[in-house]
């Protein structure tokens, strides 16, 4: 899942800016979110943005015995991903 995040800072109480954010965000549903900071808690804005990149390796592996013999077949897949 990808987040959009819109920061407003310095934008105070003007309504006309926070209507229209507001809008955006109501667009962009679950995956928006709105933070309005200032310039002296702009730090804690990114203490709530984390990423994450990195691989998520997939095996998969499927098997027949029969008596004492066994078909086995595995598939290893590397899956990109960004969590934020």
């Amino acid at each position: 899942m990808l987040k959009t995040w819109f920061i407003g800072v310095n934008i105070g109480d003007s309504q006309k800016a926070l209507t229209e954010i507001a809008a955006l965000v109501t667009l962009g549903g679950e995956n928006t979110e709105f933070a309005n900071i200032t310039d002296n808690n702009i730090e804690s804005i990114f203490a709530k943005l984390r990423v994450d990149l990195g691989l998520l390796q997939k095996t998969d592996i499927v098997g027949v015995n029969v008596g004492d013999q066994g078909l086995y077949a595995v598939t290893q897949e590397d899956i990109p991903y960004l969590r934020v």
